[in-house]
C-alpha cells in the first residue's frame, strides 16, 4: 500500500446516524481502494521501475523481539512473523482470501470440516512442508499450556487428520461460518512438526517465509538472510534484512537522521513534522487494530456498571486520538473499526463523550471515586492515560497512574489486577467471532476482565449467538446482540483506530504492512 494517501480523520460536525456510517464507510472503501499491499504510504519516495536484487535492509525497531514463536500475537514479533513463516491464506485491504500455503479449501456443505489442498514446498530448511505439519499445529493450538494466542481463533476445532502429504481435512465441534474459517487460515501460520513448540522457538525458528534466521543478538540485533527454499520464485529481492534494536524513541529516530539505519518501525507520530521532508512515512493497516481503554469490572468502585459508563463517558476520545496520532486514524467508540461488519456508530453513542453525564454518573454510582491505571510502555499509552486522567479529575474522579515494564503489566492483567490499561485489540477479520477469541471479548472465566467471576449471562448468550451464525441474516442479528450485551456491561471503549508507523528513506522500495500490521518484506528492495 505504498500510495500517497493521507488518513483523513473523521469529519467536523458530521451527520449522524446511518448517514454518517454509510459516509464514513465509503471513505474508508475510498482508502482501501486507493491502496494495494496492506499499507498506507505518507509521502513516498521516487520509485524504481525494476526491483533491485540483493543487497541488505538494516531497519531500526522500536520495541523488543519476543522470541521467534509466531503463535505469539505480541506486537513485538510482528518483524518476524511474516518474514520468517507463511500462513494458509492472506487478505486482501477488502479481506478476500488468496493462497499462501493453501492452494485451495473447500467448506462442506453442512459446515462442520473444510478440506485443504497444501502448496508443495519445503521449510527453510529443506525439509518438506506437508498436511502432518499443519495437523501438528492444530493440536499445539488446542494444549492451553502452549497454545498462546492461537487458541481462540482455533477453538471451533475439532480435530484434524492428514489425508495426504498435501491434504489436511479439519474439522469443526459444530457447524461455523465459512467466515470464521477463512479467519482461522488467514491466521494460522504453519510451523515445522518437530520444532513447533515454544522452548526451540524463543530462540529458533521453524518456517517457510522468504527469510530464515542468520544471527541474533537478544536485545541487540537480528540478522535475517534469505531463505534460498521460498516458494515464490524470485523472491525475496533482499539478500538480507539486519534489525537493530532501540529502547528509547529518540535513538531510533537518530539513527534514521544519521543513516545508521535504511528505515524505522514503530516509532512515534511525534517525528512525523521532523522527518516528513525527507523520509516515507507509511502507515500501517487502518483495521489492523483498534486503540481501547479498560476497567476492571470486578472490583470496586468499576464493579457498579453505571459507575463504569459514567467514567467512560467522560473520555474525550477525539482529543485523545488528535494528540495522539495527528490527523490519522479514526476515533471510535467501540471495539470495532468503521469497516468491521459489527460497527455501529448509532448504537455505541450512548456511551460518547458527555462531560455533564459523567459527572453525575459518577457522583451517584461510584462508591469511592479513586483508582489506578497502568501504564505500559507502549508507544501513545502514556499520553492515553494522561488525557483521561486528566479528563476524569474534571468528572470528579481521581485517577492515579502507575508506570510499569510490559512484562510486568500483562502478568497483572492476565491475574485481574489491573483496575484500567489501554492496549490495542488485532481486528483484520471478516467474523466477530474471530474478534471475541481475544480474552479482552472472550466469555466464561477466560475473560481476564471478569477474573475470578466469569462474563455476564447475557454476554455469553451474545458470543455463543455469533459463533452459531451462519447466514447473513443471522450473522448480523448477531452482531448486534453482540454489541448490545458489551454495551450493557460496559467494561472497555473504544479510543481510535491505531496506525503503526515505519519511516523509510527513499532508497527503500515497497516496504509493506500486512493488514495485521506485521512487516511483509517480499517485494521490498534497496535502490538508490
Amino acid at each position: 500500500m505504498e500510495e500517497n494517501v493521507t488518513l483523513q480523520s473523521e469529519p467536523q460536525n458530521p451527520r449522524k446516524g446511518a448517514g454518517r456510517r454509510g459516509a464514513i464507510r465509503t471513505a474508508i472503501a475510498a482508502i482501501l481502494a486507493a491502496t494495494l499491499t496492506g499499507a498506507l504510504a505518507v509521502g513516498a519516495g521516487a520509485q524504481s521501475s525494476t526491483p533491485v536484487k540483493g543487497g541488505t535492509l538494516t531497519l531500526g525497531v522500536g520495541r523488543p523481539l519476543q522470541d521467534f514463536d509466531p503463535y505469539q500475537g505480541a506486537n513485538q514479533n510482528y518483524i518476524i512473523a511474516k518474514t520468517l513463516y507463511s500462513n494458509l491464506i492472506s487478505y486482501t485491504d477488502d479481506l478476500k482470501p488468496e493462497p499462501d500455503l493453501a492452494t485451495e479449501w473447500k467448506l462442506a456443505e453442512d459446515n462442520r470440516s473444510v478440506t485443504i489442498t497444501l502448496r508443495d514446498t519445503v521449510f527453510a530448511d529443506g525439509s518438506p512442508l506437508t498436511a502432518e505439519d499443519v495437523v501438528a499445529g492444530i493440536k499445539r493450538a488446542q494444549d492451553p499450556k502452549i497454545a498462546f494466542t492461537q487458541r481462540g481463533v482455533a477453538e471451533f476445532i475439532e480435530s484434524a487428520t492428514a489425508i495426504d502429504p498435501h491434504t489436511v481435512r479439519v474439522d469443526f465441534t459444530r457447524p461455523t461460518g465459512e467466515d470464521r474459517v477463512l479467519d482461522w487460515m488467514f491466521y494460522f501460520p504453519v510451523v515445522k512438526a518437530a520444532n513447533n513448540n515454544p522452548e526451540f522457538l524463543k530462540t529458533g525458528a521453524a518456517g517457510s517465509g522468504p527469510f530464515m534466521i542468520g544471527s541474533y543478538s537478544p536485545g541487540t540485533e537480528l540478522t535475517l538472510v534469505k531463505n534460498p527454499h521460498y516458494y515464490e520464485e524470485g523472491k525475496p529481492y533482499l539478500d538480507e534484512v539486519v534489525y537493530r534494536f532501540f529502547t528509547d524513541q529518540d535513538g531510533l529516530v537518530s539513527a534514521l537522521l544519521s543513516g545508521d539505519v535504511d528505515g524505522t518501525v514503530w516509532q512515534e507520530l511525534r517525528y512525523d513534522q521532523q522527518l516528513a521532508q525527507d523520509f516515507q512515512l507509511i502507515d500501517g493497516s487502518l483495521s489492523a487494530q483498534t486503540q481501547l481503554l479498560y476497567v476492571n469490572p470486578v472490583n470496586a468502585p468499576f464493579d457498579n456498571v453505571e459507575c463504569r459508563r459514567a467514567v467512560l463517558r467522560a473520555v474525550d476520545r477525539e482529543n485523545i486520538r488528535r494528540t495522539v496520532q495527528g490527523d490519522v486514524g479514526i476515533t471510535v467508540l467501540g471495539p470495532f473499526p468503521p469497516n468491521a461488519p459489527a460497527y455501529d456508530e448509532e448504537l455505541y453513542s450512548q456511551v460518547s463523550f458527555d462531560m455533564e453525564a459523567a459527572k453525575k454518573g459518577i457522583a451517584e454510582h461510584c462508591a469511592t471515586k479513586t483508582a489506578t491505571a497502568a501504564v505500559s510502555p507502549s508507544p501513545g499509552v502514556a499520553t492515553i492515560l494522561t488525557i483521561v486522567q486528566a479528563n476524569l479529575a474534571e468528572a470528579g474522579f481521581d485517577l492515579k497512574l502507575e508506570n510499569m515494564d510490559a512484562a510486568t503489566f500483562i502478568s497483572l492483567v492476565r491475574k485481574g489486577e489491573v483496575q484500567m490499561g489501554s492496549f490495542p485489540t488485532v481486528n483484520p477479520f471478516r467474523s466477530v467471532a474471530s474478534l471475541a477469541t481475544n480474552r479482552g471479548f472472550s466469555g466464561g472465566d477466560s475473560n481476564y476482565w471478569w477474573f475470578g467471576k466469569g462474563a455476564p449471562a447475557d454476554y455469553d448468550a451474545a458470543l455463543e449467538a455469533v459463533r452459531s451464525a451462519l447466514t447473513p441474516e443471522e450473522i448480523a442479528a448477531a452482531n448486534r446482540q453482540f454489541n448490545e450485551a458489551l454495551l450493557n456491561n460496559i467494561w472497555t471503549t473504544g479510543l481510535f483506530t491505531m496506525i503503526d508507523r515505519a519511516a523509510m528513506s527513499p532508497k527503500v522500495h515497497d516496504f509493506q504492512f500486512a493488514l495485521g500490521s506485521q512487516l511483509v518484506l517480499n517485494n521490498t528492495y534497496v535502490a538508490e
